[in-house]
Formats: C-alpha cells, structure tokens, sequence
C-alpha cells in the first residue's frame, strides 16, 4: 500500500457552492522503461461514501510522459474529508529488456492514502507520479505511484491561463512549463490582466456576469465583484494612472466601468452591436472599441464621457492593438483575412496586410514594432511589421491558436490552444514553439506578470 500525508493546495477559493479537485500525472525525466498503464476506475473514497472520477486519459504510458505532464482529473467535487484514492487497471505492459512483460494488476488496485480536505469554494491541485520499475517474478504488480503538492515559485516567473470550461485560472512556471497550482475563480473565466501597481489580477468572469479579483502573489481570490446580469463580460483594459478598469460586456454591447482597486462600478457605456475587442491610446486617453456587428470602430473619450467618432474600416472588426509610436491603429479583420493599420487623425487605411486565415489574437510589441498574430486555421503564428506592411515568418503551432500575449521580457508570446487544452509558449529568438502545456478545459487567455 503507499500512503502518504496529502497537504492541498490553499488558493483556490471561488464560488462556495463549488469545489475542484485538479489532478496532473508524470513520470521521472530519467525513467526510460517502457511501460503503460490500462485506468479502469478512478475513485475518491470517503467515509461518508466513495466519489467516482473521471480520468481524462484510461491509457497513460512512459513514452508520452517522459518528462511532461497530463492532465489526468479535472472536475467539481463535493466538498468533505477524503481517505483514499484508489486506481483501478485493467493492465499493465512492462518490459523485461525487449521483452514485453503483462503482470497480473493488483486485484484492489494501487490505493494511496490521503488526509485530503476540501473546504466548500475550494480546490485541492496535485501531481501524482509514476516511476515505473520492472516486476516482481512472482504475484500482482504494484506500480510505484506517489503524489506531490509542488511548490510555487515566485510572481515573476509565473504564466497565468484561464480556463473557460474549468473555471480555473491554472499556474504555470515559466522556465520548465509545469503546471504548479490552480485558482478556481467563477463561472467561465475569460479575460485575465495583471495590475503591478497593485499585485492584483483581474478575471472576468463571463458565465457569472462578474470580475473576479485575485492577489496574485498568493494566488488567493479575494472577491467576486458582480455587473448586471447578461453582461458577460470577456475583454479587460487596465488604466493604472486613471485607477481605472473597462470590462467590455459582450452580452450587453456595453463597456462597464471600475474603479481600482476596489472595483466599485462608476459608469457604463453604451457601444454598437457585437463588442469583441478595445484598446487604447495613451497619449489622448481614447478608447477604441471594436464593434464586430456594425462594421465599426467606436472612438471614446473617458474624459468627456463622449463618443469622438466611430471609424468604418472593415465590415467586421475582431482584434486591436495601437501604435503609439506612429499613431497608428491595428485592426484585424474577421470576415476578409487581413490586417490594416489606420491613421487614428485621418481614419484613412495606411496598410493592409493578407493572411492565410482571419487572426483571432493580436498583440504589439512596443520594443521590436513587430506585431504578433494568432491565425487560427493555419495553426500559425504570424510575425509582421505594420509599418512596412510585411510579414517576416511564421511559427507553426501544434493546434489553432486563440488569445495571445507577450511575456513581460518581451522574448515569449503564450498563445492559448483552445480546441486543445493547451497553452504553447513561442520563442521569439529562436521563432520556434519552445513548450506545450496541458492547462485546462478550454484555454482563453494568459498573462505573464
């Protein structure tokens, strides 16, 4: 029997009719045996009565492992005390040399002790890890499985992905690409953004209507501030000089807003059909709103309270970013597969830039004036120079890309895989995909502090 004392995790804090349990599985980077295990049941066990889970994989092997992780559970669980975690196989391949070898599981499963537990509103986050070793000659095989809260290294080394379908926001360490804690924060979790002024991330949480505050240095959600209902907010736009949070409310065609730090709701404004996107210009303050429905580009004054005017440049405007440099506007284009860049003064287009798909993240970097497009039917990252209206390369990606952001050094772009769970970290140096990681249900945004 292995046992051992589990002590969970203590950030995750969200909803208090919920709790999470998040389970990720690994081998040893220096086990190289070949082996698999065959998952025939799951089940968290209790006194007051056995859970049964659902393993996202019934096969995991060492070929696949070696080194990475999977995600293994991921699911709402009733909160209580939990003894035992039990394994079910229903076969075992080792190998003896080149010999496949297929010991007799162990008939009541690989049970490993806990002392596990799960407050109402929390989540419980741990690595269970397998060292494979060959079997003994005689009698069931035992594999060698034990489990592991890792620790968490600090803020600035740390990746920050949402997870729409896991209300999670799941933690990553830059450097190795492990995932080292998760956050249960709400209801279809969305945008995230980071205030370093105050050490606060923001979430929006689209399925509760909502924006979830969370001390990022502890990882500990501190509040859930509510909007209207059908909001569904998706969008966040940080002004720390203005103590200031726009939260773009796809549901309401309106963007709400906060005040900062403690997000009290001091305004709304009405906006045109179909909100996807916002950015801003610092210089002037202005808002720009990307309104897919109506063709436009609404122009804002905060400062005025005002609509300055709305800019007609594509019949369907998704993505945006700004140029402060040339003041110029990016606009990525959803139904014509381009890029423009608009002179924010005249309105006129400056350049058009085709791609092979339409982008569905956008992101510019200030430093190289590169801008960095996510397309997402061409599985690739798109490397371009706006103000010469080209593009440098590419870098394939393992899946379609969603969201996208740059890392704070500016040498990384996270690009979320939603139809893949994972997340896949770009190195723009070296214009390759440096690490892939399994996050959650349905990744929609990262951040790197």
């Amino acid at each position: 029997m292995l046992s051992f004392a589990l002590v969970t995790s203590n950030t995750c804090l969200a909803n208090p009719l919920k709790s999470r349990l998040v389970i990720y599985f690994e081998t040893a980077t220096e086990s190289a045996m070949p082996a698999t295990l065959e998952i025939d049941a799951l089940i968290l066990e209790a006194e007051s009565g056995d859970v049964p889970l659902q393993p996202l994989r019934r096969e995991l092997d060492t070929a696949g492992l070696s080194g990475a992780q999977y995600l293994f559970v991921d699911q709402p669980v009733a909160a209580g005390h939990y003894d035992r975690l039990r394994l079910r196989l229903s076969g075992i391949t080792t190998h003896v040399g080149q010999a496949a070898v297929r010991p007799d599981p162990p008939e009541d499963g690989v049970e490993v002790e806990l002392d596990l537990e799960i407050p109402a509103g929390e989540c419980a986050f741990l690595i269970l890890r397998w060292r494979p070793r060959i079997p003994e000659e005689e009698g069931p095989h035992v594999p060698d499985i034990s489990a592991h809260v890792p620790s968490v290294p600090p803020l600035g080394s740390l990746v920050f992905v949402t997870n729409e379908d896991s209300d999670t926001v799941a933690v990553i360490e830059q450097q190795s690409g492990r995932v080292v804690d998760c956050i249960l924060v709400g209801d279809r979790p969305r945008d995230i953004i980071y205030s370093p002024q105050d050490r606060l991330l923001f979430v929006a949480l689209a399925g509760d209507d909502a924006v979830a505050v969370v001390e990022a240095a502890s990882r500990r959600l501190l509040r859930t501030v509510s909007l209207r209902f059908g909001d569904e907010p998706s969008r966040l736009l940080l002004v720390s000089e203005e103590s200031r949070l726009y939260a773009l409310g796809r549901g309401s065609d309106a963007i709400v807003v906060l005040s900062t730090p403690g997000l009290q709701i001091v305004g709304r404004i009405p906006v045109s059909p179909g909100p996807r996107s916002l950015t801003r210009d610092e210089r002037t303050g202005y808002l720009y709103i990307a309104c897919e429905l109506a063709g436009e580009v609404i122009v804002y004054d905060p400062s005025r309270a005002a609509t300055v005017t709305s800019l007609a440049v594509d019949s369907t405007p998704t993505e945006l970013a700004f140029d402060a440099t040339t003041r110029r506007l990016i606009v990525a284009s959803g139904m014509r597969r381009r890029i423009l860049t608009v002179d924010v003064e005249s309105g006129e287009i400056t350049t058009q830039l085709n791609l092979c798909a339409h982008a569905e993240g956008v992101v510019f970097s200030t430093v190289s004036r590169r801008l960095y497009a996510a397309v997402g039917q061409c599985r690739q990252l798109a490397i371009l120079q706006p103000a010469a209206g080209m593009e440098i390369r590419s870098i394939e990606l393992p899946d379609e890309p969603g969201r996208i952001a740059l890392s704070a050094d500016r040498r990384l772009v996270l690009a979320t895989l939603p139809g893949a769970n994972r997340l896949a970290i770009c190195n723009l140096t070296g214009a390759r995909v440096e690490t892939v990681v399994e996050t959650g249900r349905k990744p929609y945004a990262a951040i790197a502090p």
